[in-house]
């Protein structure tokens, strides 16, 4: 044999080391030859005539002087420019190497951090500036929800507005300028005010429905029927004194005819005395009040005179005579 496997060159055969004064054998030298020839050919030949059989240890050192890569196969130096068609890794190359650390992409989906060292794909979360959603939904506003997905509200009805409940956002109907219900004491053309009586709550005639908003509320024996909510209610009640002699003074009220409440109480109004000794003139009183109905209740008109008092005096116009008049607008 020629190395040992650790590298040294072994001489081995019979007849070695030779003795001094002794006959060379012929097979002896032979096989010397032969050992020679093998432990040579073992050997790397710096011209490139031979080809390794196994893998080369360098026990740390290093190769040097290497000449630039020209094709595929050839060895790269430090420092040296090689193109590399294609590169095959057995395991995702990490962020601290310099790539992804992923073996596969999201389609359509984004590539961002999750730490110092790591990448991921997918749906870009809020925390790396992202939505947290993979679709946004056409016409939608869009709400923060803190580190989760953005939420959305949706349009809703026509004429809706982006309103706030005090945690958040919803599309709500807008509140009406106009009242969600009219109604009035309307009499047949030529035909005066009702009588009222004095010194006492009366009620007010309520007969006729001008408006009523999606059918809100109910007239019925001159008391409107309004459902649970919060209502602003506004009242007119004109009237005239029936006394030559003496001036009237009156006062209309807003009354829970359900609960038996005061709602709210009106302006005092006072009819002058005609100085020709005639009725006195027409005045009215305005009331207006809000109120939140737990459920759904009565409201009526009424008002206090003095003395003796009309709901006014005929027109004659050949339309309605409209007297007092009830207004109510939900206000939540």
């Amino acid at each position: 044999m020629s190395f040992n496997g650790s590298g040294v060159f072994n001489i081995n055969t019979t007849g070695q080391p030779v003795v001094t004064g002794t006959v060379i054998s012929s097979s002896t030298f032979n096989t010397l030859t032969a050992d020679l020839a093998t432990g040579l050919s073992t050997c790397l030949t710096k011209d490139g005539q031979s080809t390794p059989t196994a893998n080369i240890k360098l026990g740390g050192y290093k190769l040097t002087g290497l000449g630039a890569p020209s094709g595929s196969g050839d060895a790269l130096s430090f420092g040296n420019v090689a193109t590399i068609s294609t590169l095959t890794l057995t395991n995702p190359l990490t962020g601290g190497n310099g790539g992804t650390g992923l073996s596969a992409f999201t389609s359509g989906g984004a590539v961002y951090a999750t730490s110092t060292s790591a990448l991921t794909t997918g749906t870009l979360p809020v925390a790396s500036g992202g939505t947290g959603a993979t679709t946004l939904t056409a016409n939608n506003v869009l709400l923060g929800n803190g580190t989760s997905a953005v939420s959305f509200v949706a349009p809703g009805s026509t004429g809706n507005l982006l309103t706030s409940n005090g945690t958040t956002w919803t599309s709500a109907a807008a509140i009406s300028i106009a009242p969600d219900v009219i109604v009035a004491d309307e009499k047949t053309n030529g035909t005066t005010g009702t009588s009222y009586t004095a010194s006492s709550w009366q009620t007010v005639t309520l007969n006729t429905v001008n408006r009523n908003a999606a059918s809100i509320g109910s007239l019925s024996g001159n008391a409107l029927t309004l459902p649970a909510g919060t209502w602003l209610l506004r009242g007119f009640v004109p009237f005239i004194g029936t006394s030559a002699t003496y001036a009237v003074i009156g006062r209309a009220r807003l009354y829970n005819n359900t609960d038996s409440s005061v709602i709210a109480q009106g302006s005092n109004a006072r009819a002058p005395q005609d100085a020709a000794g005639a009725f006195s003139g027409s005045v009215m009183s305005e009331v207006v009040g809000v109120v939140t109905l737990a459920s759904s209740k009565a409201i009526i008109l009424q008002i206090y005179p003095n003395a003796t008092a009309l709901g006014g005096n005929a027109v004659s116009s050949g339309q309605a005579e409209v007297y007092a008049q009830l207004e109510a607008t939900r206000v939540a």
